[in-house]
């Protein structure tokens, strides 16, 4: 009420802030009781409230309570009970959360706050939430009431706002960091792998490429191909292509990127993907794409389709990508460059005759392929937006 666990909360804040990537909101827990300016401090006041359905926003939460003779708060233990539904539906399963505290003086109780934690940590993981405190500090040798489950600020009851001590604010800030940390490591990314192929050549180079992006933690992969603008019977495609699902553009807002394959024409892509590309007017308008990753493939040679052009066709990818305002990613430096067929740090190019089908990659291929796929999963967990809520009473 007076303000002193808003304190703890803004340098818990401030912590989570550090984080690249992270956007953090402070709340406040309703009280059971009239809230009026007598009772409460007006910076405490103008600090909104949280409600339950609020918490589908974020990626993790800290929540703090001031100690009641070893316990949390009534107001905080009334906030948690109402979390029934949130608990019913999975909404907080995955999500990162840690706790604070504060203990002292009359009617709080002196001590108990690890007790507290502990209590905060159990029902965290009724949720099925990824519960963390404090990592190992060297502050903790100085630190009151330090404890790895979580900060505490120790004080007379009422003391209000009063200011941090120097070591325990390097231990909330340390724990806001550390949660939002987690938070980025713990964040599921979907990436898109996109083709267009008839006989299966850029089908074989699309699974390497999944393959290196489901290698990154936390990363889910689905392939998809693009669809023709002519009929698509059996005698004109392989079996294996026609069972991989469509992607529509609407599908795009569910990933966090994507990575786009074009067979070369003449060293441009073919009509089939300029045509997907050509039906995003939608999504660019809305900026749907903003921020996303994205990444490219081709293949080239033989009649029809034009022997080398594939920097060219990468590079109008990458323009294209740009224009929707994605992150453009391409292949890291590697030393399979001095062999691999058509190497290029654009993307991974596949030569070969033209319904020539699926065949198997070479090794060079095949390990850039899978090195695309990982580089570009990797920027999209780095880029990735996580948000943190701060909460107390």
């Amino acid at each position: 009420r007076r303000g002193r666990l808003y304190t703890l909360s803004k340098k818990i804040a401030e912590g989570a802030m550090n984080v690249p990537g992270v956007d953090v909101e402070i709340f406040r827990v309703e009280d059971v009781e009239d809230e009026t300016s007598d009772r409460f401090a007006e910076e405490v006041l103008q600090v909104p409230i949280i409600t339950p359905d609020r918490l589908k926003e974020c990626d993790g939460f800290i929540l703090g309570s001031p100690g009641r003779q070893g316990h949390p708060c009534a107001q905080v233990t009334n906030f948690l009970d109402g979390l029934a539904k949130e608990q019913h539906t999975g909404t907080l399963v995955g999500k990162v959360a840690g706790a604070f505290t504060s203990t002292g003086g009359v009617g709080r109780g002196h001590g108990g706050h690890e007790h507290i934690l502990q209590n905060f940590h159990s029902t965290f993981l009724q949720y099925g939430m990824v519960v963390t405190g404090v990592p190992p500090h060297p502050v903790m040798d100085s630190a009151d009431l330090a404890s790895p489950y979580g900060v505490c600020m120790g004080g007379e009851a009422g003391s209000g706002s009063r200011g941090l001590e120097e070591a325990e604010a390097s231990l909330a800030f340390e724990q806001g960091r550390h949660v939002a940390a987690i938070a980025k490591t713990v964040q599921k990314v979907k990436i898109f792998v996109i083709f267009f192929t008839r006989r299966g050549r850029l089908y074989t180079l699309s699974k390497k490429i999944a393959e290196g992006a489901m290698n990154v933690p936390g990363v889910d992969v689905e392939i998809f191909r693009v669809e023709d603008v002519e009929d698509e019977t059996s005698d004109r495609f392989a079996e294996e292509v026609l069972q991989v699902p469509i992607i529509t553009p609407d599908r795009l807002k569910e990933c966090d990127g994507f990575i786009l394959g074009s067979p070369g024409r003449q060293g441009h892509p073919c009509a089939q993907v300029t045509n997907f590309l050509d039906g995003l007017a939608k999504e660019q308008h809305t900026g749907t794409l903003v921020g996303k990753v994205a990444g490219a493939f081709p293949s080239t040679g033989g009649v029809g389709r034009g022997h080398g052009g594939h920097e060219h066709i990468l590079q109008n990818f990458h323009s294209t990508f740009l224009q929707y305002g994605m992150v453009v990613a391409g292949v890291p430096p590697s030393p399979l460059m001095d062999t691999a067929p058509l190497a290029s740090p654009y993307g991974v190019c596949m030569g070969g005759e033209a319904g020539s089908g699926s065949r198997g990659l070479e090794e060079a291929e095949a390990s850039l392929a899978f090195e695309q796929g990982r580089h570009v999963a990797a920027i999209a967990k780095t880029v990735q937006k996580v948000k943190i809520f701060v909460i107390f009473f």
